[in-house]
């Protein structure tokens, strides 16, 4: 809490005002735990091969593929739904 004094013709009258919150944002602070976890992976070597299974789960050439073809689907302007579809259709046929 502040204070603010005003002068109102020859007395001071005092008035409490809330200040900001100076605490950080809980959001602030969950994205830079998140960043920190991230950097921190991509630094230690073990911390990339698990963030590489992390995105390319089972066979890593067969997810590759089938994120590729998953890009051109949207890359050509078909319908989301139908790019997940084959998508994973693609990982389950091949995995």
């Amino acid at each position: 809490m502040g204070y603010r004094i005003e002068y109102d013709a020859g007395t001071a009258v005092t008035e409490r005002t809330k200040s900001k919150d100076r605490k950080p944002k809980i959001k602030t602070a969950a994205l830079l735990l998140v960043a920190g976890l991230v950097a921190g992976t991509l630094v230690w070597p073990k911390g990339r091969a698990w963030a590489r299974d992390l995105l390319l789960p089972g066979d890593e050439a067969v997810t590759a593929q089938a994120l590729e073809d998953l890009a051109e689907d949207l890359a050509e302007g078909g319908p989301v739904s139908e790019a997940v579809e084959a998508f994973c259709r693609q990982i389950i046929e091949n995995g």
